[in-house]
């Protein structure tokens, strides 16, 4: 039995039919968020990359093996002549100022100091006494003074009196000439007290004199006897040990013998060797620290105490030394391993930036500039910062060279400062940008 076959227009009408259908069952558009909306405009914003504004690599702290090394080392010796009574100073053991380190036998020392104090003070009491009987002397000499003074007054007047009388005859002449006699005499008489008494305060003035200058040789003696006792005591100079010792107690020296060998260590200098490429540069040193692998979490500043400007032996650089200013109560010895940084004064206005973050400002000609004169290329360079509102401001630089780690320019940067790296080229002035 064969099947039945259905006609073509029927099938024509059937497929019509699904093709409708089908479109009949296409789904609604959707309208978009507003954070759907904000993420796709976020992504027409530029993102860009940061770099950060270096200092050139020639300015850089640079650091050096050092050594601690003292100060200086004296040798110390007594001023005065004896036997050695007690050497209590230990090699090696650090000591304050003014601590002992030996003394001498004092008896002899105490002897002359204790002569002297009794002439002093026997001296002195003569001078006490001498000075009671000059004001005393000065008194009566005074008193004979005005006894003649008053002597001569009573005489004068009696003589003045007598010799207008003399004029209208009461008076006879031999009395007028016996007032005069008495005159003359009671003149020299006053004459004389005044006389005697300049003399006598000066021959007691000068008597006294002898005296204070008798006093001030026996206290020159006694201070000359202090300081060869005080000078029997031999003491630190400074914070510092002994390093050595070349006599012992019981032997007998001699001023200016040395006796102890004293290292000071109130002044730690730390030595380095520099390559030859920064002793040129030394105008450009700005400070300098230390730190030792004993204190590994402390730095002590340093100032120059010598560059010096011969290689050393070997040819391995150039000798620098500097001084720890401030030891803030640590303890530090000479063979210390430390560690010298040299900070570089840096160059007014110069930093670092990468090639990339550069790019050249169009600016257009003047109004009535010549247009044949104007080539159209950059007259000036910038680099982009962003604001804190993430758009982009340009600030001038000026290109000074170009070395292994950039770009060294000049201009409204600053070491430290944010910029726009890879992509600045494509930016433009008060643009928005996205950061990473």
């Amino acid at each position: 039995m064969s099947r039945s076959r259905v006609p073509l227009t029927v099938q024509l009408v059937i497929f019509t039919l699904l093709i409708l259908s089908v479109c009949s069952c296409k789904p609604e558009e959707k309208t978009p968020t507003q954070e759907e909306l904000e993420a796709a405009r976020a992504v027409q914003i530029p993102l860009v990359q940061l770099t950060q504004v270096q200092v050139e690599d020639s300015l850089r702290p640079q650091t050096f093996s050092a050594v601690a090394k003292e100060g200086k080392t004296v040798q110390l010796s007594f001023r005065v002549p004896g036997q050695i009574q007690n050497l209590t100073a230990k090699v090696g053991e650090v000591v304050q100022e003014g601590d002992e380190l030996a003394q001498l036998d004092q008896r002899d020392f105490l002897n002359t100091l204790a002569v002297v104090e009794a002439g002093l003070a026997e001296l002195q009491a003569g001078l006490d006494a001498k000075m009671a009987n000059r004001d005393r002397s000065v008194e009566m000499l005074k008193k004979q003074v005005d006894a003649a003074k008053a002597q001569f007054d009573t005489v004068d007047k009696n003589l003045k009196k007598f010799t207008s009388l003399e004029k209208d005859g009461a008076v006879p002449e031999i009395k007028l000439d016996e007032l005069k006699l008495q005159h003359e005499q009671a003149l020299a008489a006053k004459v004389a007290a005044e006389r005697q008494f300049e003399n006598g305060v000066k021959g007691l003035d000068e008597e006294i004199k002898g005296y204070e200058a008798k006093k001030a040789g026996l206290l020159a003696q006694k201070k000359q006897a202090q300081d060869a006792l005080a000078d029997t005591v031999l003491k630190a100079p400074c914070r510092g040990f002994v390093t050595q010792k070349y006599a012992e107690t019981g032997e007998v020296t001699a001023p200016a013998v040395p006796i102890l060998a004293f290292t000071d260590v109130s002044e730690i200098l730390v030595q380095t060797t520099i390559p030859e490429t920064l002793v040129v540069r030394q105008e450009e040193f700005a400070s300098f620290q230390c730190s030792f692998e004993t204190y590994p979490n402390h730095t002590f500043p340093a100032e120059l105490n010598s560059l010096g400007k011969a290689l050393q032996t070997g040819g391995y650089g150039y000798p620098l030394e500097v001084k720890i200013t401030e030891l803030d109560n640590f303890t530090l010895y000479p063979g210390m391993a430390a560690s010298l940084t040299i900070n570089f004064r840096p160059k007014e206005g110069e930093c670092v930036v990468p090639l990339t973050a550069i790019v050249g400002d169009y600016i257009p000609p003047a109004p009535d500039a010549n247009p044949n004169d104007y080539d159209g290329k950059s007259r000036e360079t910038v680099v982009w910062i962003v604001s804190p509102e993430n758009t982009i401001q340009k600030k001038k630089v000026k290109i000074l060279r170009i070395t292994q780690t950039g770009v060294v320019v000049m201009g409204e940067i600053v070491p430290g400062e944010w910029i726009v790296g890879p992509g600045a080229r494509f930016l433009r002035e008060e643009q928005k940008v996205r950061t990473r």
